[in-house]
């Protein structure tokens, strides 16, 4: 497999904003000290050791979750079996878990965060019709 260059910019935790840049084909993801990109061992308890990798193949980055309990989400959506990344998806490790923003190509001396989300409301009818 050849390798392209991708980074990650963390959304949560105590490496809030900053980035991480791979150049390698696989990337591991979890708490684990062996772990390409890592978690906080003491604080992301919903990353497991070696939680998912990121594997590089015919231009195209998949995600792969390693049989976490927790699972992997990609913009919200849990993936169970290899999933295509896109510029600028959000990776969730475990429900509520720590997040990170996925980005082809090297990361820039100061990465950006991505907007927050719109928010969302919802309108309960307590009397008349429907």
């Amino acid at each position: 497999m050849e390798a392209k260059t991708c980074h990650f910019v963390f959304l949560s935790g105590p490496r809030l904003g900053q980035a991480a840049e791979f150049t390698r084909a696989r990337i591991t993801i979890g708490r684990s000290s062996a772990a390409d990109l890592q978690f906080d061992p003491h604080m992301d308890l919903t990353v497991a050791s070696l939680h998912a990798e990121v594997l590089y193949d015919s231009g195209t980055f998949l995600i792969c979750d390693l049989g976490s309990r927790s699972g992997t989400y990609v913009n919200g959506q849990l993936v169970d079996e290899p999933f295509a990344l896109r510029h600028d998806d959000i990776l969730q490790f475990g429900a509520g878990g720590p997040e990170v923003v996925f980005r082809v190509g090297p990361a820039p001396d100061k990465p950006s965060l991505p907007p927050p989300p719109v928010p969302v409301a919802e309108l309960e009818f307590q009397s008349g019709a429907d």
